[in-house]
């Protein structure tokens, strides 16, 4: 598995799905941008890596920051899930079938195999704020954009059609709240493509997050081309490289 390199870890009328869709294994690779105050950096290349079957859906993510304050941070994610089938213009029920966020930061030169963790169910002797341990989380909710980018019929909506998107986890239940913004354009060094805007929110623990994020879709391959998000510490953007 190859890694994907992050900046500092701490994704109704008129709505229409298509059928379950299958995806082969797929890798995406991005640029990661960190920008914070007069710091403006690359901070790596990254790689989400999933497929889908049937209403079947795995995504997976890992990676590390470049050195920061003589740390490196980093995370490994993963997500399963069953999504129910259409239901007309019914949203999607998406239901978590296995879930794992895994949070780090070793020493510059060090193994981080021998690093202190924390998981998203606070299992793990590393000290890690609620915040942190809350981005986590969203980042591994978000692996489903990837799904939704193939199963949602973007050309049938229009621009401001809003959905909620039920999750069902562990017999709990959040939300994704997303919004099609209409159709735009993603153009990144030399690389451009016609693309579908969405927005979209997830809950942690029943109340909306604090990371709404922007993102581009490509029109022909329906993948994520660009992520965007404020983070409490500065702003993240992931751009998709072909």
């Amino acid at each position: 598995m190859k890694r994907m390199s992050l900046t500092i870890v701490g994704l109704i009328a008129g709505i229409c799905l298509s059928a379950a869709v299958d995806i082969p294994v797929t890798t995406v690779a991005y640029n990661v941008d960190y920008h914070w105050g007069f710091i403006n950096k690359i901070a790596g290349t990254g790689y989400v890596t999933y497929s889908a079957s049937g209403n079947r859906f795995y995504g997976q993510l890992e990676g590390h920051s470049i050195p920061w304050g003589g740390r490196i941070y980093t995370v490994h994610t993963s997500l399963s899930a069953n999504f129910s089938p259409d239901r007309g213009n019914a949203p999607s029920t998406e239901t978590v079938t296995g879930m794992q966020g895994i949070y780090s930061k070793p020493l510059v030169g060090t193994n981080p195999e021998n690093a202190k963790t924390r998981n998203i169910y606070g299992q793990g002797q590393l000290s890690a704020s609620p915040q942190t341990m809350e981005a986590v989380t969203i980042m591994t909710d978000m692996l489903s954009i990837f799904y939704y980018a193939k199963e949602l019929d973007f050309p049938s909506m229009r621009a401001g059609t809003s959905m909620e998107i039920p999750i069902i986890r562990g017999g709990g239940r959040e939300t994704l709240y997303l919004t099609y913004n209409g159709t735009s354009e993603y153009s990144n060094d030399g690389y451009s493509t016609p693309a579908y805007s969405i927005s979209f929110q997830y809950t942690y623990n029943g109340a909306p997050d604090k990371y709404r994020v922007q993102c581009l879709i490509s029109q022909s391959r329906r993948i994520p081309v660009f992520f965007s998000a404020d983070l409490l510490i500065g702003h993240m953007e992931m751009q998709y490289v072909p």
